[in-house]
């Protein structure tokens, strides 16, 4: 949002709207969020155009951890870390180490980061589809599909899905085969 941050309490159906106060420390760092997520420990992150927040909703404040890019997305890690998908790449951040925030391999945009079932991490970027390899510390780039990928989302079958938009074809879904080898094109226009 560009208004701050909506907080809806399942219990009571309240809606409440959190904008930055720059005389309020523990308001919003920033005005403009992007991402959101619910990590194992029901802490609430948010990613804004200059920092990642933790939200306490029973003390309706938040905590600051400066990242001075954008982040646009955020995936948790099985070990609580969570990866960064930022205006200027990925990052890891650890909250148990004092948010620590560590660069990942890579360098660019980063739209969109999942884990697929089998434990594959997939990033989104104005680069292609990337792919992380552990064994080489580095991600695989596969552009044949175009370099302004967007959301990455896997169904129940284990495929993945990826929003392709290119200044020929214009904006596609293509649906991954569990081998980069099967490709199947669905035009959204």
């Amino acid at each position: 949002s560009e208004w701050g941050v909506y907080y809806v309490d399942a219990k009571t159906g309240e809606a409440t709207q959190f904008t930055q106060d720059h005389n309020n420390p523990k308001s919003i760092g920033d005005q403009f969020s992007r991402s959101v997520i619910v990590d194992i420990h029901d802490r609430i992150w948010i990613g804004t155009r200059t920092s990642l927040e933790l939200f306490n909703p029973q003390e309706k404040s938040f905590t600051h951890y400066p990242t001075k890019t954008e982040v646009l997305c955020i995936m948790e890690n099985p070990d609580g870390k969570l990866i960064l998908g930022c205006h200027d790449g990925r990052y890891m951040f650890d909250p148990e180490n004092g948010g620590k925030l560590d660069k990942l391999p890579g360098n660019g945009y980063t739209q969109s980061v999942i884990r697929d079932r089998q434990g594959i991490v997939w990033t989104s970027s104005l680069r292609g589809l990337q792919q992380f390899n552990p064994n080489h510390n580095k991600f695989n780039i596969y552009r044949h599909f175009g370099t302004h990928i967007g959301d990455i989302v896997e169904d129940i079958n284990h495929e993945l899905w990826i929003a392709v938009k290119d200044q020929e074809i214009g904006t596609t879904v293509i649906r991954l085969s569990q081998s980069l080898g099967r490709v199947y094109d669905y035009p959204t226009s």
